[in-house]
């Protein structure tokens, strides 16, 4: 129907706006404007809160995950040719960067850097505010969805390896956990939890954290030792003075 639906918290539903051709991804941004990204022809639609829609032509091949940004800038992969446009609220489009291959999910940090679930590579593509793209890590199969927790960690959604991937900032890549059938979408809450919706199986999956198994470290203390008028002080988790010095 090409538009985009409204529900408040107590069910009631309304269609807010409309949209471009065969709406896919969509987005939000601080003050309360809504973004879809439209298959054909290729292109974003914006829908104010008071339900006003505008068109923003873009740059790319067969667009699909949107994300907004703090200062409205919009972003978008685009899985025809393996890269991220940039829309700033003036409606200027540019190629941010590349991907991996087939990049779907779409996610941005708190410092403005973009992150891709690349589908056809099994990876998850970087991309700094200033375009530089790299290869964070590996994911499982067919990444699809993507998220990323309150310290960087980032998690994607496998729908072929039906399972979650955890990335951490330095590229550490590990399975966090299984889910049902065919997991795309994919959030954590406030306690970083992850939930998947799980297209084949009909459900959605909650993997919750792991509680650290780390034992605080010892703590050091310091000591006063004296050997006539000399006095040391020997730092130490278990201090001890040294041979012919006696303990102040």
């Amino acid at each position: 129907s090409d538009n985009v639906s409204k529900i408040t918290p107590d069910g009631v539903s309304t269609i807010l706006g409309t949209t471009g051709k065969a709406p896919r991804g969509i987005a939000i941004d601080a003050a309360g404007n809504i973004y879809t990204t439209n298959r054909v022809p290729g292109n974003v639609s914006k829908i104010t809160p008071a339900g006003v829609s505008t068109i923003f032509r873009t740059t790319g091949n067969a667009i699909y995950g949107i994300a907004v940004d703090a200062a409205g800038n919009i972003y978008h992969t685009n899985i025809g040719s393996d890269n991220v446009s940039k829309i700033t609220p003036a409606g200027v489009s540019t190629i941010l960067g590349t991907t991996g291959r087939t990049p779907f999910g779409i996610a941005i940090d708190a410092v403005g850097n973009i992150y891709t679930a690349n589908v056809a590579s099994n990876n998850v593509s970087k991309i700094t505010p200033a375009g530089v793209s790299t290869i964070l890590g590996t994911t499982g199969r067919t990444p699809f969805g993507i998220a990323i927790d309150a310290v960087g960690n980032i998690y994607t959604a496998n729908v072929a390896s039906n399972n979650v991937s955890k990335i951490t900032p330095d590229g550490v890549s590990t399975i966090l956990g299984t889910t049902g059938k065919w997991p795309g979408g994919i959030v954590i809450d406030a306690t970083g939890s992850i939930y998947t919706t799980n297209h084949n199986s009909d459900n959605v999956s909650k993997i919750t954290p792991t509680p650290s198994t780390k034992k605080p470290g010892a703590k050091k203390t310091t000591i006063s030792c004296k050997k006539g008028k000399v006095v040391k002080k020997v730092t130490a988790i278990k201090p001890m003075c040294p041979k012919g010095y006696k303990k102040a």
